[in-house]
């Protein structure tokens, strides 16, 4: 081809042809807390994390209600040794000004954390 390759876009108009990317991040965070979840989410885990520095921030599992409610209910049992010090893998839309993960989703909850 002599050109390159031209696409009929119109930036006054929608395109079927334009795709918007958001970036995502992923990271790791200690889970040191949990507690039940408001309104809609009444029954639902919510677990509280921390960031490297010391910062606390609370987080949902992705999944569906149900998924979330047995999470919870075996963090009342025994949160210590299921969930306590365990690293868990989020999902960030964006970081704070402060460092603190927005809009985060747990992905993974994975292996122990060693604190030695």
């Amino acid at each position: 081809m002599d050109r390159p390759y031209e696409l009929n876009f119109n930036k006054e108009r929608r395109s079927a042809w334009y795709l918007k990317r958001k970036k995502k991040n992923d990271a790791e965070y200690i889970i040191v807390n949990f507690a039940q979840g408001k309104g809609k989410n009444m029954g639902c885990v919510v677990f509280e994390l921390e960031t490297a520095d010391g910062k606390r921030f609370c987080s949902v599992p992705n999944g569906i209600y149900d998924y979330r409610k047995d999470l919870y209910r075996q963090a009342v049992k025994d949160f210590p040794g299921k969930f306590m010090g365990k690293l868990a893998k989020v999902l960030i839309d964006d970081i704070s000004k402060d460092g603190v993960p927005l809009r985060g989703r747990i992905v993974q909850i994975g292996r122990d954390y060693n604190f030695d």
